[in-house]
């Protein structure tokens, strides 16, 4: 969701809203299903940039409450803690937990460094890697947004694709 203080160089707290992919086009998009929204202090925002420590929280969309407030218990959260972004050390990777509403701990995503490519890693509960996430870091989206959406392809532990992932720009 844009953010006009964004523009100024002040970091907010990042919400997203995801929809109903209803065919291959970029603008094949039905209902909203759900909300994520951030949870980080101001602080941290500022000063530590992606690399902090922040928490998101899934909610199933309301209509009633487009902008929320969502204040329910949320369907899921992702807690990402504090990281080095850049850094080649495994150690100091971005990862993150998943949670359920509870908070009880459901899995993991883990980001080790890999040269040029986004290869992200999917864990259950137990430790087991179930799927594996990547895609080139030069795409055209990560020179401007409005060139190409970023993509992603989502993979079994077997190689085979099971599904796709994207950032889609969708203006300002």
């Amino acid at each position: 969701v844009f953010r006009v203080m964004e523009v100024f160089g002040w970091e907010m707290a990042n919400q997203y809203d995801l929809f109903a992919k209803t065919g291959p086009g970029k603008t094949d998009i039905g209902p909203q299903l759900m909300k994520v929204l951030e949870k980080c202090g101001c602080f941290e925002r500022q000063c530590w940039g992606p690399g902090r420590e922040t928490t998101f929280n899934l909610y199933p969309y309301d209509p009633s409450k487009p902008k929320g407030p969502y204040d329910g218990a949320p369907l899921a959260m992702f807690h990402k803690e504090f990281h080095c972004q850049g850094c080649c050390c495994d150690c100091l990777r971005p990862k993150f937990q998943v949670l359920d509403g509870s908070g009880a701990i459901t899995g993991r995503v883990h980001d080790p460094f890999k040269c040029c490519i986004a290869d992200n890693r999917v864990y259950d509960v137990d430790g087991n890697q179930l799927y594996l996430v990547s895609g080139p870091i030069c795409q055209k989206a990560c020179l401007c947004p409005c060139l190409d959406d970023f993509k992603f392809t989502v993979q079994d532990m077997s190689g085979n694709v099971v599904g796709s992932m994207g950032k889609a720009f969708r203006g300002i």
